[in-house]
C-alpha cells in the first residue's frame, strides 16, 4: 500500500514535473536536458526522504534543487566550450608538440593514444569536430582555414586512424552488440552508463541484455524506448520484465510513463518504492497503467542508478483487465474531492501538533 510520502511524489510527477521541465528549457540552452535535470532532482528527494529526512515543501525543494544541477550543468558546458575555443587557438605546427585531447577522460585508452599519434593539426580537427561536436564550417572559421582543408584533414585522419587500428592489435577492441531497434540510452548521465547484449547470461534460454555503470556515477542510466499510445488508450496496460542485478548500490527497475498532449505526464510508475538492490538472482517484476483517452506517447525501460550491474530479459507490454491492480493506483486516491481547510482553522500537523 503506497504511503503518504508515495502519494505526494506521484502527485508531484503528475501535476508539477512538466511545469519544472518547461521552466528550465526557457531559463536554460536546449543543450542543457532539462527533462533529464528534473529526474535527477526526483530522485535526489526521493533518496532523502528513504533516509527519514523529509522535505517537507516539496515544490520549492525541487525548483531550487532542480535550478541548481542546471546552473551546474550549464557552467560544465561553458568550460568545456572555453577548453575546445583553447585547443583551437593552439595551432603550433611543430611535429613534435603531443596534442592534448579536450577531455582525455571521456575518450577509451587506445583511442585516445591514436589520436595522439596523428600529426597536431590532424589530431586538432578531429577532437573539435568529433568531440567538441563542431561543424565543418566552424572549425574552419575558428583555425582560419578552407572548408575544404578541414574536410580533407578529416578524411586523411580518418584514413590514419583506419591504418594505425588494423595494423595494431593494441588500438583494437572486443567490438560488444548493442540494440539497433527501439532501445537507446537515456537518463540523467547516459555517458556513465553503457548497455550491450550479454554474452553469456540468458534468462530460460532466451537472449539477456546488461545495463551497467562505466565510470563514477552522478545520477541514473536507462535503457528506454517510447512508442505512440493510440493502440492502447484506454486501457490498462502492463510492462513485465525479468531482471537480476550484482552489485547495484542504489537501486535497478522497471518504470513505465504515459504521456498527455505537449508532454504533459499522466501516469508514472519506475518502482521506487519497491526498488531492486544489491545482488540477486532472476526474478519477474511490472509495472501497470492505466491509458486514458488523451495520452499521446507511452515510454518505458530499465533504470539503474548508481553502481552496479543489471540484466534483463522475457519483456512484454499487454493490455490487462480492470481486476489487475495499477502499480500508481495511490495518484487518484491523493487527491481530495473538494477543497479543504481554506479558513486555516485546523492544525498544519495535526490536532496540537506542532513542530
Amino acid at each position: 500500500m503506497a504511503t503518504d510520502d508515495d502519494l505526494r511524489f506521484e502527485q508531484y510527477l503528475r501535476d508539477s514535473f512538466a511545469g519544472l521541465v518547461a521552466r528550465l528549457r526557457g531559463s536554460f540552452s536546449e543543450r542543457v536536458a532539462a527533462e533529464d535535470v528534473v529526474q535527477e532532482a526526483l530522485i535526489r528527494a526521493w533518496q532523502l526522504d528513504v533516509r527519514g529526512e523529509q522535505i517537507r515543501f516539496l515544490e520549492p525543494w525541487m525548483k531550487a534543487a532542480a535550478t541548481n544541477l542546471a546552473r551546474s550543468r550549464w557552467r560544465r558546458i561553458r568550460a568545456e566550450d572555453r577548453a575546445l575555443e583553447q585547443v583551437a587557438r593552439d595551432r603550433s605546427s611543430d611535429p613534435s608538440d603531443v596534442f592534448q585531447v579536450p577531455s582525455p577522460s571521456s575518450l577509451p585508452g587506445p583511442l585516445e593514444f591514436a589520436i595522439g599519434r596523428l600529426s597536431p593539426r590532424q589530431g586538432q580537427i578531429v577532437a573539435l569536430h568529433y568531440y567538441g561536436d563542431l561543424s565543418v564550417r566552424a572549425i574552419a572559421g575558428r583555425l582560419h582555414v578552407s572548408e575544404g582543408t578541414v574536410k580533407r584533414t578529416l578524411h586523411n585522419a580518418r584514413a590514419e586512424l583506419r591504418r594505425m587500428v588494423e595494423q595494431d592489435q593494441q588500438l583494437q577492441r572486443p567490438r560488444r552488440q548493442t540494440m539497433k531497434t527501439g532501445w537507446h540510452m537515456a537518463g540523467s548521465h547516459p555517458s556513465q552508463y553503457e548497455h550491450a547484449i550479454a554474452d553469456e547470461t540468458t534468462y530460460e534460454g532466451q537472449p539477456a541484455a546488461e545495463l551497467r555503470s562505466v565510470s563514477r556515477t552522478d545520477g541514473f542510466g536507462t535503457l528506454m524506448q517510447t512508442f505512440s499510445a493510440e493502440h492502447f488508450s484506454e486501457q490498462r496496460v502492463r510492462f513485465s520484465g525479468a531482471l537480476k542485478c550484482e552489485g547495484v548500490e542504489d537501486r535497478v527497475g522497471l518504470w513505465m510513463r504515459v504521456d498527455g498532449p505537449g508532454g504533459g505526464m499522466l501516469a508514472f510508475d519506475n518502482m521506487a518504492g519497491r526498488p531492486v538492490a544489491g545482488t540477486t538472482d532472476w526474478d519477474h517484476y511490472e509495472v501497470v497503467l492505466d491509458v486514458p483517452d488523451e495520452a499521446r506517447a507511452i515510454a518505458l525501460g530499465v533504470l539503474l542508478v548508481g553502481e552496479g550491474e543489471a540484466w534483463m530479459s522475457d519483456f512484454n507490454v499487454e493490455i490487462v483487465g480492470r481486476e489487475v491492480e495499477t502499480t500508481d493506483a495511490g495518484m487518484v486516491a491523493a487527491l481530495p474531492e473538494q477543497p479543504q481547510n481554506l479558513d486555516l482553522s485546523e492544525p498544519l500537523n495535526g490536532a496540537g501538533e506542532k513542530r
